[in-house]
């Protein structure tokens, strides 16, 4: 979608233009002669009447969350899958029934809580300084501010992170704009947040080089999950995940019997 707007200010002030492009505090745009312009998000307004922050939530809006419960369950069971084919290049697992970490081996890491009425996520970036954590307990309510302090707190995140947010079932809440928070790390979650159908191809097939019957089994077996209660797999279940030739399969194993939220009476 394009977003057309305006220069309030500055060099360019009331040239209309596209946006082409936002990286940080700067946005780049075109105009209808293909002439390129470049300035701070704060001197351009969006024909919706946006600038700044909520310009960068028009260009990017947080996702629709249907339930990021059911995204971390569904990406920890396909997680078993793409380590028994790869090897563990990354961490999607579950510390406990109701804490998933996240470790995508390039830079950025965290944890989610999840509670019956909705999660919080302390999250980190290699290279960025920025204390999202303290920001963020400054501004969330007092039940958010305590499981915040309690993630943050965990030898993972050693006190600190350069993102935090957290929801209820159906929505994202955050101290930034959700483009700033996906930069400073929150993009370790964009699979868990995904819609089935385009999980499959991103992910599923993208990313971990699963058959499309394997992902439909990833999505029937995440969709029989109770929130905060472990899931069984069958052995049956186990057998089509890890295929007992993969080449990694006892890695896989040995991940899903450190499961905290994932089960089977095969694996121990």
């Amino acid at each position: 979608m394009k977003i057309r707007g305006r220069w309030i200010r500055g060099e360019f002030a009331e040239r209309e233009a596209y946006v082409v492009n936002v990286s940080g505090d700067h946005i780049v745009t075109i105009d209808g002669q293909g002439r390129r312009m470049c300035g701070q998000i704060t001197d351009f307004m969006s024909d919706a009447g946006n600038a700044g922050m909520q310009l960068e939530d028009e260009l990017q809006p947080a996702p629709r969350v249907f339930d990021l419960e059911y995204g971390a369950v569904r990406e920890s069971i396909a997680h078993l899958s793409g380590v028994s084919l790869h090897g563990a290049g990354e961490t999607r697992c579950w510390d406990s029934a109701l804490d998933y970490v996240v470790d995508d081996g390039e830079g950025r890491w965290g944890i989610v809580g999840f509670s019956l009425h909705g999660w919080t996520a302390v999250l980190s970036r290699r290279g960025y300084d920025d204390d999202g954590l303290a920001r963020a307990v400054a501004m969330a309510p007092g039940d958010v501010c305590a499981e915040l302090t309690r993630l943050g707190g965990c030898a993972l995140m050693e006190g600190r992170a350069t993102v935090a947010l957290w929801g209820g079932r159906d929505d994202v809440r955050l101290v930034d704009s959700w483009s700033r928070a996906r930069e400073s790390g929150a993009s370790v979650l964009d699979a868990e947040f995904l819609p089935d159908a385009q999980w499959v191809n991103d992910i599923g097939v993208g990313h971990y080089g699963l058959s499309r019957d394997k992902c439909d089994v990833v999505i029937r077996l995440a969709r029989t999950f109770v929130p905060g209660r472990p899931l069984e797999l069958t052995s049956e279940a186990l057998d089509v995940l890890v295929d007992p030739t993969s080449p990694y399969q006892d890695e896989a194993r040995r991940r899903l019997a450190g499961s905290g939220r994932l089960r089977c009476n095969d694996v121990t």
